[in-house]
């Protein structure tokens, strides 16, 4: 282990963490760091700064793994699921899934997604509300897969229609998606 003097004491750095010497300290801020860095530095030595307060060298410390990057859908899920749990803009958020039904699924194109916009709510919404993730409601929704009895039933219960119209709304899912597909 290789020490390292700090204004609140003395601290042990692992062999791997030590770079080669230099002729100038430098003391290295949490914000040139990677959150990794960060994250790795404050494990290992807590409270205490990453240099030598000396001539002696400068020690950088490397992650055990790369900080993963979140991917724009990533970051907004994450706005998405704050903004459902707000009760205001829950609320506005349901009215804008149910605009956009009555806008553009009325008549005889009421699909499954259509169905699940009248009742104001998300794909994992729906999903949570049927015990299904939010991957087997967009394939049903896409007609990709065709959904048992039992399945039929519970979302039909979440949407609140009978099965008759859900059975309507997936024939419809269905007749749009052969549709699509041949475009």
């Amino acid at each position: 282990m290789t020490p390292l003097n700090t204004p609140s004491g003395s601290a042990s750095l692992p062999p791997y963490a030590a770079t080669s010497p230099t002729p100038e300290a430098r003391i290295v801020t949490t914000n040139e760091l990677a959150p990794g860095i960060v994250r790795s530095w404050r494990a290992t030595l807590g409270a205490a700064r990453v240099a030598n307060a000396g001539s002696g060298p400068v020690y950088m410390l490397r992650p055990d793994a790369a900080a993963p990057i979140p991917s724009p859908q990533d970051a907004f899920e994450a706005l998405l699921e704050d903004a459902e749990a707000d009760t205001v803009q829950s609320a506005a958020l349901a009215q804008g899934r149910q605009w956009v039904a009555q806008a553009f699924y009325q008549g005889e194109h009421r699909t499954l997604a259509a169905l699940r916009l009248a009742a104001g709510l998300s794909q994992r919404q729906l999903g949570q509300r049927c015990s299904l993730g939010q991957q087997h409601i967009s394939r049903y929704e896409s007609g990709k897969h065709k959904p048992s009895l039992d399945t039929a039933h519970g979302m039909a219960r979440a949407l609140g229609v009978d099965l008759d119209t859900y059975f309507a709304a997936w024939q419809a899912t269905v007749a749009t998606a052969a549709t699509a597909g041949k475009t």
